[in-house]
């Protein structure tokens, strides 16, 4: 039997036994592609990574498991602080408010698009190993209101700096997104957890 038909079966058996019980749907991705778009205006200090900034993102994610179809986007607006650290290094924490829109979609029934929005921060570290290779680590989270869904996340890869405003992010990202309190649905689904991991491209640019 198709994967995804089993698992759908499973869901449609545990609400009938469970009669009106909701039911939270745990899924996991491991070949998921990220891919995105980061703008970074500098405030303050002589430096890219020593200073204050301003940073727009949007970022999105579509694709599916055994029994969910799932595409979410992301736009945030935040402010961050960095530091130097050595001669090549630096560390820095941002925070925001940020908008994500959900489509989550089981079969045979397709759950509400969950928009939300509310704040999310990152803390983020590099090193510039040459002027054109900078390895580099981000992890944060977020919380979207009105139904207090969260979302942690972690990537690690690499920046090439191509030129002076522009760099291509390559590497691995791992996030958590959780759902709930959806309306009705013909599954009695109530919370969705959902972990993804795969591969992220983004395309930064900096002022």
């Amino acid at each position: 039997m198709n994967p995804r038909c089993s698992s759908c079966a499973a869901l449609a058996a545990t609400l009938l036994l469970g009669a009106c019980e909701t039911v939270s749907l745990d899924e996991s991705d491991h070949d998921a592609l990220f891919v995105g778009t980061r703008v970074e205006k500098r405030l303050t200090g002589t430096s890219a990574h020593d200073g204050t900034h301003l940073e727009a993102e949007w970022r999105s994610v579509d694709d599916e498991t055994d029994a969910l179809d799932y595409s979410l986007e992301t736009l945030a607006l935040g402010f961050g602080v960095d530091r130097a650290v050595g001669e090549r290094g630096w560390i820095g924490a941002v925070g925001g408010l940020a908008w994500r829109g959900a489509t989550l979609d089981t079969t045979p029934d397709e759950l509400e698009d969950l928009d939300g929005v509310g704040p999310y921060f990152a803390l983020q570290g590099g090193w510039f190993a040459t002027p054109w290779f900078e390895p580099c680590v981000r992890a944060g989270g977020a919380m979207y209101f009105p139904d207090l869904d969260d979302e942690l996340s972690i990537e690690a890869g690499a920046r090439l700096h191509a030129h002076e405003h522009a760099s291509l992010f390559v590497g691995w990202r791992y996030a958590r997104y959780e759902f709930s309190d959806f309306d009705a649905n013909a599954l009695g689904i109530d919370t969705v957890e959902l972990d993804t991991s795969g591969l992220v491209v983004m395309l930064q640019l900096g002022f």
